[in-house]
């Protein structure tokens, strides 16, 4: 066998046209070895370990989060949620697909874990991703700050109390003078649903703290629940709404796992309900919609939603 494959030879085993293999290059997705001079050699020409490392990554065995949700028979967020769990609850492994960084799991790991799946509730389990965080207590709210002693600090436990302070260092103060304004007294809502966050830990100064203290404060203790790991802090809001600006809004979508949120006036309007209807799409538009679903990892129904909520806020700004 040569030490080369041809651009046609690569189309032929993958079963796509040159200009596909031609786009490959372009988005960095395979590497050919005459990449300055590939006019002149009439098409792009690669090695034989680039190809067994392509040929891996879109062999059988290997899935993206997008098809291994599929065939779990869950969603990619919580897919990915699963992933990310301490400790994970399915192995993964993030590749480089182009410019982009892409999940990808193992199909063998995805039957294994549709077997644990069968013998337990298909919720999530976020019990499992940490410890729970009492979100007011001692006076204090989750994630309010304050200045002690002359620097800015962040309430990341109230019971014990424990403090986040500019230098990165967690302190637990003997005596304090502020008092956190307290939470809503809110009931408990019993509509089903809820939106899940997966917010990394940050320095005082950052807005996620901002956000987190004034969700605690507009949900309550009762609709509302905060799991602490290494690394991050797992949200799950019960449905509701809060006052917040479209930078809040930008500010949850990024973190946000499930669940759907939306801007109407001056609340974002946190809704894990969705409405069924049956929707006959243009061949061109879905077509363009599944491939931003599998580019992005993000489900087909996802994607629709967001970009209709866009096109609907471009709408009602233009009335």
């Amino acid at each position: 066998m040569s030490e080369h494959l041809s651009q046609r030879e690569i189309a032929d085993h993958f079963k796509k046209s040159e200009k596909t293999i031609g786009l490959w290059v372009k988005k960095g997705m395979i590497n050919p070895i005459n990449a300055d001079t590939h006019r002149s050699d009439g098409g792009y020409r690669f090695a034989l370990e680039e190809f067994e490392r392509v040929n891996k990554l879109f062999s059988s065995d290997i899935l993206f989060r997008s098809k291994a949700a599929k065939l779990i028979g869950i969603t990619p967020e919580y897919l990915g949620m699963l992933a990310k769990a301490n400790p994970p609850q399915i192995p993964c492994q993030i590749i480089d697909y182009g410019d982009q960084k892409r999940m990808v799991f193992r199909k063998a790991d995805c039957i294994a874990l549709i077997d644990v799946m069968k013998k337990r509730d298909h919720t999530p389990n976020i019990r499992e991703s940490g410890r729970e965080l009492a979100c007011y207590d001692n006076g204090l709210r989750l994630f309010d700050s304050f200045n002690l002693k002359g620097q800015k600090v962040v309430v990341v436990s109230v019971d014990p109390v424990r403090l986040l302070t500019e230098n990165h260092y967690i302190i637990e103060p003997k005596d304090y003078i502020h008092q956190s304004k307290p939470c809503l007294d809110l009931p408990y809502v019993r509509r089903k649903g809820f939106i899940l966050f997966g917010f990394p830990k940050s320095d005082v100064d950052s807005p996620i703290h901002e956000l987190l203290s004034h969700m605690i404060e507009s949900f309550g203790t009762k609709n509302i629940r905060v799991f602490e790991t290494e690394s991050n802090y797992q949200v799950r809001c019960r449905l509701g709404k809060m006052k917040g600006t479209k930078d809040d809004l930008r500010l949850l979508e990024t973190y946000k796992q499930e669940g759907y949120l939306s801007l109407n006036g001056e609340y974002i309007d946190f809704d894990g309900e969705v409405v069924t209807r049956s929707t006959n799409y243009i061949k061109n538009v879905h077509e363009r919609i599944k491939k931003m679903s599998d580019e992005s990892g993000r489900n087909f129904d996802e994607i629709v939603n967001a970009l209709l909520a866009k096109e609907l806020q471009l709408y009602e700004e233009k009335k």
